[in-house]
């Protein structure tokens, strides 16, 4: 069983931002497959999370979740993402992607993450699913190039990613670097 963060919008029929899942079962068929063989590293940095890569027929059950960053205006919309007005492109605008990666939390690790027990409903959530005997959090679902938003970089570098907790000055100075030049821009879907 696997608990999905409250976050996590691909499964929605509508509002996605990211990468969209198209066909939930096939889909599902491929994250079952994955967590059969899925251990989460004991030690370091990335303590009870691990990140996996799909098989390449894995690519045809979602959409990318970004796309080349144009300078046409109209490749581009407006909406709300968590509290904020974001600029995002639109989904004919995703790239082809060739990986489809998924980001996963050991439920106990999960429990520790500060923005989840800053979250009341979303804390509750995922107790409830360990006392279940859930043993895994599907956080993130990654095809094609990633991309992130300024604000959104920024909560993560401000602990909103327990991987930047550890970074020293030099290693987040050059994931912010890495994050300027990046020539992609998030997808979302078009919201009235």
């Amino acid at each position: 069983m696997i608990h999905v963060n409250n976050t996590l919008t691909a499964f929605e029929p509508t509002g996605v931002v990211g990468t969209k899942v198209l066909n939930k079962e096939a889909f599902m068929v491929f994250l079952t497959t994955a967590l059969a063989t899925l251990t989460y590293p004991a030690e370091g940095d990335y303590k009870g999370t691990a990140i996996i890569s799909l098989p390449e027929a894995a690519n045809k059950t979602v959409r990318a979740g970004a796309g080349e960053t144009t300078t046409d205006a109209k490749d581009f919309h407006l909406r709300e993402y968590r509290g904020a007005v974001e600029k995002f492109l639109k989904p004919a605008c995703a790239v082809k992607h060739e990986t489809t990666s998924l980001l996963l939390y050991f439920i106990d690790r999960y429990l520790e993450d500060s923005q989840v027990q800053a979250d009341a409903v979303e804390f509750a959530a995922a107790k409830a699913a360990k006392v279940a005997g859930v043993e895994h959090v599907l956080v993130a679902i990654w095809a094609g190039p990633g991309a992130v938003s300024d604000r959104r970089m920024l909560v993560n570098a401000t602990g909103g990613n327990l991987a930047f907790d550890s970074m020293d000055k030099e290693t987040m100075v050059g994931k912010f670097k890495e994050h300027l030049a990046c020539k992609f821009t998030a997808v979302a879907d078009v919201v009235a």
